[in-house]
């Protein structure tokens, strides 16, 4: 179960414009998360693919829960290394459930430092 919404508000504090939290270990079908808020996220990819700013694409967030389908229009593109790119990504018809889950799972990104494997 996702948390409720009055146990994020430090994460709230953060967001973008809706405020921003920069995640680690966080991944979506487009490649790797870098920072999510509730209106969009930057995704850092290795190669440059076929998106063009302006354009709707279909995204599939994996989070603890499971997985977020989301429908988001790319506002920008930059090259970021060597056969690297990030995209900037605005979502679309976003509902308040929707929001509350995109704010849970910033806080759990967010919280998911360094975890040491085959620890005890």
């Amino acid at each position: 179960m996702l948390p409720s919404a009055s146990s994020i508000s430090s994460v709230s504090n953060e967001m973008r414009r809706k405020g921003r939290v920069r995640c680690k270990m966080l991944e979506c079908s487009l490649g790797r998360v870098t920072d999510l808020s509730a209106s969009g996220m930057r995704v850092q990819r290795p190669s440059r693919l076929e998106n063009r700013i302006g354009e709707h694409v279909g995204v599939v967030l994996a989070h603890l829960e499971g997985e977020l389908h989301l429908r988001c229009r790319v506002r920008w593109l930059r090259a970021s290394g060597f056969r690297r790119e990030e995209i900037g990504l605005q979502f679309l018809n976003v509902t308040p459930q929707l929001e509350r889950n995109l704010y849970a799972i910033a806080q759990c990104a967010a919280d998911r430092l360094t975890i040491g494997y085959g620890l005890v």
